[in-house]
């Protein structure tokens, strides 16, 4: 079999209108896939950071409001910290459901 010269294979290239790209080498299109890759996952990883940091924004929202409009704000102490705990573990149940 005949060895195919550079210009033969161009020339095949531009008859099927395939694309060359020769401004990066095959082992730097493995590196790029890799970071590629490693950035889907640190989005994937914000992404599910962002999730947990809203569902504890909300639990302290939650506990911000039975003090602030006075469903707690004249109970007894150990009242209060019943009734945060009671808003910690639905918290903590809704997260574990939601996984």
């Amino acid at each position: 079999m005949a060895e195919v010269t550079k210009e033969q294979l161009l020339e095949f290239i531009r008859n099927n209108e395939l694309d060359l790209d020769e401004s990066y080498p095959r082992s730097d299109w493995w590196k790029f896939r890799n970071e590629r890759d490693s950035l889907r996952k640190q989005r994937d990883e914000l992404i599910n950071d962002m999730a947990e940091t809203k569902r504890k924004a909300e639990a302290f929202d939650e506990i911000d409001d039975l003090i602030v409009n006075g469903t707690l704000k004249d109970r007894e102490p150990d009242a209060i910290f019943q009734n945060i705990c009671h808003v910690i573990i639905n918290f903590k149940e809704r997260a574990d459901n939601e996984r």
